[in-house]
């Protein structure tokens, strides 16, 4: 697959796997003498030998009244390769960047086809420079070039036409957010650039190092526990034995022990109904009553809940419908509308409270009921939008979940539902504006999505160079190189099948 972008107004850049092109029109440079195009190329080449930074062409030939700069491209990588990076990855490349714009006596094309990564030395390379016979158009100085690539490798957007939006940018946090409108609005030479960088930079470092040095002496700390551990055991094992109390000296337990152990008993039964706090209150409403002045005719509701420590879940529901559903407290209308729902008596449980319809369709969703959620629609007067939202769930309707995502009420697993919708579709600006719409940028879905967005783009990264390895592989005739790609492309399908997984 070659890849083409307009360069140098009257240019173009060609990327063909590992090779990069740049032809220009003969007509563009000063001289239409091949002999001097190839010299000036040479002189200005070694005004930079040294300099890692530059890479040099392999080939200046003239075909089709256009010259041509072949240059290799094995073992780097595109400047777009850079979003799929984790923002303390990127710094070292962005001194690189400065460091070349602060070079005034070289003038390289300021456009990001023309910048490659060298992963193994971290560094950015060039490759078109001005020479005497060649100049290059660049439309902004290089400190707003230099502005604009920074924003490019940390936005999803490929062009920079003014101040980008916080949903731009594939990290949100607040320190790339900071650091970002520090590039971009403050500073005003690329020496404080290069300043503001190197800081940051040393911050990260100090951070690393300073968690490096924590982890160590948690380490460490273990250690030392489990040798305390292991003689405070010696120790106790050479202390002398005691004969036991006798029974009669053993101390009577409080009076309040027994409620103590009521109260623990009954958090027991809240596991077991799924109730919690709910059935909590309303053992605490039971035993005012008793504690008050009731008459014999009066449900003595700890008795009730004391049957359903004992694990007799009909009696409760039974006495609990012995009374007018009106006439029980609130958390004990609670606790019945509860075990209707856990016994899937749902027609009887949205009769006491009808907007328990979300709740009903959310446990069916979850449990990947679909005939339940089916048989819950057929109970309603009119269609829900609560249920074809979770039945849509269930059968990973994307569409439809987008559709109905502003017409639910959203517990923390419909966001999440809404996300891997738009995260299947690879929507993620519309996921971000609809954390946006809602106020959950400040929470951790909006991490999951930058994540799948990063992960996006590594994958599509990931793809584009194992079309090109494939290619090689079928076109190129020296074995080493094969081979050498052959590698590569192993190890490009194992990274795609860890994406899959986490996916």
């Amino acid at each position: 697959m070659v890849i083409r972008t307009i360069a140098n107004r009257v240019g173009t850049i060609e990327v063909d796997q590992n090779a990069f092109y740049f032809l220009q029109p003969l007509t563009a440079f000063k001289t239409e003498e091949m002999e001097q195009i190839e010299r000036a190329y040479e002189k200005q080449m070694q005004q930079v030998t040294g300099d890692p930074t530059f890479l040099s062409a392999q080939e200046i030939s003239f075909q089709s009244g256009q010259v041509r700069f072949e240059y290799d491209l094995t073992d780097l990588h595109s400047f777009d390769v850079l979003k799929a990076m984790a923002f303390e990855d990127k710094l070292t490349y962005y001194l690189s960047l400065v460091q070349l714009a602060r070079q005034s006596e070289v003038n390289v094309l300021w456009q990001k086809e023309n910048f490659v990564l060298n992963k193994e030395e971290s560094l950015l390379h060039a490759m078109v420079t001005e020479n005497d016979v060649m100049p290059l158009s660049n439309e902004k100085d290089r400190l707003m070039a230099v502005k604009e690539l920074i924003i490019i490798s940390l936005t999803r957007l490929n062009q920079v036409y003014g101040r980008p939006r916080r949903t731009d940018f594939l990290e949100q946090s607040d320190e790339v957010i900071r650091f970002a409108e520090t590039i971009y609005l403050r500073l005003q030479s690329l020496e404080e650039m290069e300043s503001y960088i190197s800081d940051v930079f040393n911050q990260v470092e100090e951070k690393k190092k300073a968690k490096q040095q924590e982890l160590e002496l948690a380490k460490q700390n273990q250690t030392k526990w489990s040798v305390t551990m292991a003689s405070l055991r010696e120790s106790l094992q050479r202390l002398p034995s005691f004969n036991k109390k006798p029974k009669e000296n053993r101390t009577k337990p409080a009076a309040g022990g027994n409620k103590k152990l009521f109260v623990g008993v009954a958090a027991v039964l809240l596991a077991a109904f799924g109730l919690n706090v709910v059935l909590t209150q309303a053992t605490e409403n039971a035993q005012e009553t008793e504690l008050g002045e009731g008459t014999d005719g009066e449900l003595n509701l700890t008795d009730v809940y004391r049957d359903g420590l004992l694990g007799d879940t009909e009696s409760v529901l039974e006495s609990l419908e012995s009374v007018d559903y009106s006439e029980l407290q609130p958390a004990d209308q609670e606790v019945l509308n509860r075990l209707y729902i856990k016994q899937g008596e749902y027609e009887k449980a949205l009769r006491n409270q009808p907007e328990l319809i979300g709740t009903i369709a959310e446990q069916l969703s979850r449990e990947g009921d679909v005939e339940g959620l089916e048989n819950l629609q057929e109970m309603t007067d009119e269609p829900s939008e609560v249920i074809e939202f979770e039945l849509a769930a269930v059968e990973e309707e994307w569409t439809r979940i987008i559709e109905l995502r502003n017409r639910v009420e959203l517990t923390d697993r419909r966001v999440e539902t809404v996300l891997a919708a738009f995260t299947a579709e690879k929507d993620f600006q519309g996921a971000k504006g609809f954390l946006e719409k809602h106020n959950l940028t400040d929470k951790k879905f909006m991490s999951s999505v930058l994540e799948a967005e990063k992960e996006a783009l590594q994958l599509e990264e990931l793809q584009v160079e194992k079309q090109k390895l494939k290619e090689t592989i079928e076109k190129e005739n020296d074995k080493k190189v094969s081979k050498k790609a052959e590698e590569r492309l192993k190890e490009i399908n194992q990274e795609i099948e860890e994406i899959a997984e986490r996916e």
